[in-house]
């Protein structure tokens, strides 16, 4: 799906702030 991989990819991000 590709809201999964969106949100996957945006959490991803996320983590790479903190």
């Amino acid at each position: 799906m590709l809201s999964y991989f969106a949100i996957a990819s945006l959490f991803d991000k996320v983590k790479n702030s903190i």
